[in-house]
């Protein structure tokens, strides 16, 4: 029964009790007994009447401000452009900005790393508290930096071991083959040979500049604000996998580079048959998974362009090299391949955006400096999980 319902019956109910109190009145005496526990009676459901009215307003109430912190939700969307334009322009953040920027120091020092920036951002959707409102505020785009990694770099295409939200420095377990046998009943188990090992990954300060005009800065519409984040995201990713897809030796600092090889020389490929030596290598491994191959732009034009043999179609077609789905990207150095089980490569990111804007060098140019800052590492964890070569 909703609340007009209630209100008419009490209403009723009312007329009823001045009918049995008028017609005592008018014959100058007292309610009877049926008069009276008729009147008591009536008098109790009034009470109750008033009490489910008292209960459907408390509903109606929290209903409302649940309405109205909805609301307030979806209107509390954290600005980048609008958080670079404040500290470009030396001006205080707002409110809720500034609790966003909060979060991101909270995630920061939760990871053990340092921070610089006069903006630091949470890597991750998540709640963040605006102390002065008392409530959570759902930031539902504050940037979700992980998410793109996870999604569009060639590292997740590949099938790379990609780990968030790291805490100082991790060992990873790595286990070799667990030995197993067909044995007789009270037969003793042959020895277990199995070992286990560990690769240690450390933060590594990756650091990006980009460079965004104040003109642009100004904009406040959706579509820059999306230009600013892909650049950023773009930068990061771009310098990730162009060191980790690279040749340089690792050292306190910077990841190594698969291609490194240990200094040593990689295997030229040059026909089918050295790419059928090239996967044997790995092929009768049984702790590797599936496997795919990577290689760099020119290598993809040679491979176009070479046969299997007279008549038998060319070594890269479709996007595959002889059936086994194949990437193909410009932080690979030019003729590079690599063919292996790339769940072997353990990509570890620890949370946290550290942006500092810097509106000096770049002022005569008419533009602001961004240096980003973000944490990562790299290793392989088996070593011989992927072949490499030179085509």
């Amino acid at each position: 029964m909703n609340s007009v319902d209630l209100i008419e019956k009490k209403e009723l109910l009312k007329n009823e009790m001045r009918e049995i109190t008028s017609l005592c009145r008018k014959e100058i005496r007292m309610m009877n007994e049926e008069e009276n526990t008729l009147f008591n009676q009536k008098k109790s459901e009034i009470q109750n009447i008033n009490e489910e009215l008292r209960k459907l307003s408390e509903e109606t109430e929290i209903q409302n401000d649940i309405t109205k912190q909805t609301k307030t939700m979806e209107k509390k969307n954290f600005s980048l452009v609008k958080a670079i334009r404040s500290v470009a322009n030396n001006q205080p953040l707002d409110e809720f900005n500034q609790s966003v920027v909060n979060a991101g120091m909270d995630e920061m020092r939760a990871t053990g790393n340092s921070f610089q920036g006069q903006l630091v951002l949470p890597t991750e959707q998540r709640a963040v508290d605006v102390a002065t409102e008392g409530t959570d505020v759902v930031a539902t785009d504050i940037w979700n930096v992980m998410e793109a990694i996870h999604n569009k770099s060639v590292m997740a295409q590949l099938g790379c071991n990609i780990i968030t939200n790291l805490v100082n420095d991790v060992q990873i377990p790595v286990i070799s083959t667990i030995n197993c046998s067909w044995e007789g009943e009270t037969a003793t188990h042959a020895d277990d040979t199995a070992t286990f090992s560990s690769v240690k990954l450390s933060p590594k300060r990756l650091s990006c500049v980009v460079p965004i005009s104040k003109m642009l800065l100004q904009q406040d519409s959706t579509g820059v604000e999306s230009a600013i984040r892909n650049e950023i995201t773009k930068a990061i990713m771009g310098k990730l996998e162009a060191t980790i897809f690279g040749n340089a030796q690792g050292t306190a600092t910077q990841p190594e580079g698969i291609f490194y090889n240990g200094g040593s020389a990689l295997t030229t490929v040059a026909t089918f048959a050295d790419i059928c030596s090239l996967e044997a290598n790995l092929d009768g491994v049984e702790n590797y998974g599936e496997k795919k191959y990577l290689m760099g732009t020119s290598a993809k034009a040679t491979l176009r362009g070479t046969q299997k043999g007279s008549g038998t179609g060319f070594i890269f077609e479709n996007g595959e090299i002889d059936g086994t789905k194949t990437e193909v990207t410009g932080f690979v150095g030019a003729n590079n391949i690599a063919y292996g089980d790339w769940s072997n490569l353990v990509i570890g990111l620890w949370s946290g955006l550290d942006i500092v804007v810097d509106n000096f060098t770049l002022a005569s140019s008419g533009c602001v400096r961004l240096i980003v800052n973000f944490y990562c590492d790299c290793k392989l964890a088996r070593t011989g999980s992927i072949a490499l070569a030179t085509v």
